[in-house]
């Protein structure tokens, strides 16, 4: 990746190399690295967050996009795992119902 790429990326966003880092909790040294090294894996989540992007958008801008990121949950891996939490399946909502009647009863 090239440093152009990354600055046009936060260009695009509206977003000065020191707000990107400063949101991202490190120094703006870091981020001149990632210019010429790019996103590393582990902060890829956090800095598509940061830049209202998903995932897979932000993806080629890390420091090796063909590296192994499987553990790196997609866009979509997140809303379906926050829609879970939302939406719990029956069974669950049943079996808490079921723990709240027999604590009222006691």
């Amino acid at each position: 990746m090239t440093a152009q790429r990354l600055k046009m990326l936060l260009a695009a966003q509206g977003m000065r190399p020191s707000e990107f880092a400063r949101r991202l909790g490190v120094e703006r040294a870091a981020v001149n690295n990632w210019f010429s090294r790019g996103i590393p894996p582990a902060r890829l989540l956090e800095a598509a967050s940061v830049l209202g992007l998903t995932v897979d958008q932000i993806r080629p801008y890390c420091s090796d996009p063909s590296e192994n990121t499987a553990e790196i949950a997609t866009q979509r891996e997140i809303e379906a795992f926050l829609t879970r939490l939302r939406h719990p399946p029956l069974e669950a909502r049943l079996a808490v119902l079921e723990k709240l009647f027999s604590l009222a009863e006691e």
